[in-house]
């Protein structure tokens, strides 16, 4: 399925919906650990968790290396994004992206198979 049918599906936009409750309790599961993700906060205030995400994983994030400090990188919005059931709704690069960052610093993610 190319991205514009992707973004055009029903179903995704249930799974899209979905995802913007499970960015909040990820954010709110990092704020537990120690972790403020203010830009993080923002763009999910002005966003939503998807966009949130895709700019965490394209631009980088301060969170993620105060979550690899603390040896939470389950935690980041990279180990979000590869859970089984969000895949759907990110492209093969932003998974792979997601993937390499996360294998780059020790901690091994599902397989992208």
């Amino acid at each position: 399925m190319d991205d514009a049918a992707r973004d055009q599906s029903p179903d995704l936009d249930l799974l899209r919906d979905e995802f913007d409750n499970a960015s909040w309790a990820h954010h709110a599961a990092m704020k537990a650990v120690g972790c403020r993700p203010a830009r993080y906060h923002q763009m999910l205030l002005e966003h939503g968790g998807l966009e949130a995400a895709r700019f965490a994983i394209g631009h980088g994030s301060s969170s993620f290396h105060a979550l690899l400090c603390r040896g939470r990188l389950d935690l980041t919005v990279e180990a979000l994004i590869l859970q089984p059931c969000w895949r759907p709704l990110f492209t093969e690069a932003e998974k792979k992206r997601a993937f390499n960052h996360l294998q780059r610093f020790g901690y091994q993610p599902p397989s992208l198979g």
